[in-house]
C-alpha cells in the first residue's frame, strides 16, 4: 500500500530535535558561535531556512555558509583548529512528499514556455509541458561525483554523504549506515513538516536569538507560474506510484523514521550564544 502521510504536529514537549550534537554543552559554558553551516536538502523548504538563517548571521554579525548539492565537507573529521565555533544545522521532509514536490516544481512543468495563464488542454504533447511523474522517476538527472543536483531517490543519504553517482553507489556497502553517522554530527535538523506548529516556529526563533521570520515565504524561480499551473491541474498520484515513490527512498526514509522519533535530546527553551 502506498505510505501514509500525516499531517499532524506534535505538541513541544513532544517534539525531539535530533541532534543538537553538543549545542547544550555550548549553551552551559556560554561559548560563542562564530559560524552556522547548513546542508540545504532541494525541495524540503532549504530555500526557506536559508534566507532565515542568514538572517540570523546578518543579525549577529557572524558567518554562514551553505552547501546545495554537495555535502558540508569534513563534517565527521573537522575540529576546531582555526578556533572557529560552528553549529552545523540540517533539515528533513518526508522523502515521499519531498520527491513528489520536485517534480510538481522542477519537473512537470516547462518554465521557459509556460505562459502566465493556461488556455491550453493538459497533455504531455504540449510545449509548457516536461514530464510524466512516471518519466521523472525513470530519469536518474546527472550527478557528477562531486555534485547531485535532480534527485528522485535516497536524495538525503547522498546530499549528506557525497554518494551521487551509480558507480560510488555500487561500491558503497553501507549507505544507511553512512548517512546515519553523518546527520548524527549535525547539532540541529530541523523537520521541515512541523513549521506548521507555531509552537516549534517560535522554539527555532527563540533558539536563533529571537530573530523572526522563520516561516516567512520566500519566492522561487518560476514558482508563481508553476503553482498556477499545479492548481489548475492538481496531479493524481495512484497508489502503485505512490508504492514505486517509497521503494526507491527505503534508506530515506528510515533515516526521517529515526530523526523525528529519537528520545534523547528535547528542544532547549533558550537562546544559543552568538559571538
Amino acid at each position: 500500500p502506498p505510505p501514509v502521510i500525516t499531517e499532524d504536529t506534535p505538541s513541544l514537549n513532544d517534539l525531539p530535535t535530533c541532534v543538537l550534537n553538543d549545542a547544550h554543552k555550548w549553551m552551559d559554558e556560554g561559548k560563542k558561535i562564530d559560524e552556522i553551516v547548513l546542508l540545504h536538502m532541494r525541495k524540503a523548504g532549504g530555500t526557506t531556512l536559508r534566507h532565515y538563517l542568514s538572517r540570523v548571521a546578518r543579525r549577529f554579525r557572524i558567518e554562514f555558509k551553505a552547501y546545495e548539492g554537495n555535502p558540508t565537507p569534513d563534517i565527521l573529521t573537522e575540529e576546531s583548529q582555526d578556533n572557529v565555533t560552528r553549529l552545523y544545522v540540517t533539515h528533513l521532509r518526508h522523502p515521499v512528499t519531498r520527491v513528489v514536490s520536485h517534480y510538481l516544481y522542477e519537473n512537470r512543468w516547462n518554465c521557459t514556455n509556460l505562459p502566465e495563464t493556461i488556455t491550453e488542454p493538459y497533455d504531455f504533447s504540449s510545449n509548457y509541458t516536461k514530464k510524466s511523474l512516471s518519466e521523472y522517476l525513470d530519469t536518474p538527472g546527472t550527478p557528477r561525483s562531486n555534485f547531485l543536483w535532480g534527485c528522485n531517490h535516497d536524495c538525503y543519504a547522498r546530499w549528506s554523504t557525497g554518494v551521487f553517482t551509480d558507480e560510488q553507489l555500487a561500491s558503497e556497502k553501507d549507505l544507511l549506515g553512512r548517512a546515519r553517522k553523518t546527520l548524527s554530527a549535525y547539532n540541529l535538523i530541523i523537520v521541515t513538516d512541523w513549521l506548521k506548529n507555531p509552537d516549534y516556529i517560535k522554539s527555532i526563533e527563540t533558539l536563533f536569538g529571537g530573530v523572526k521570520g522563520m516561516h516567512a515565504s520566500v519566492p522561487m524561480y518560476c514558482g508563481a507560474k508553476v503553482q498556477h499551473a499545479n492548481d489548475l491541474f492538481p496531479l493524481e498520484v495512484p497508489p502503485e506510484m505512490y508504492y514505486r515513490i517509497h521503494e526507491m527512498n527505503k534508506i530515506d526514509l528510515q533515516l526521517y523514521d529515526e530523526f523525528t522519533s529519537c528520545e534523547s535530546v528535547r528542544f532547549p527553551n533558550r537562546s544559543l550564544t552568538f559571538a
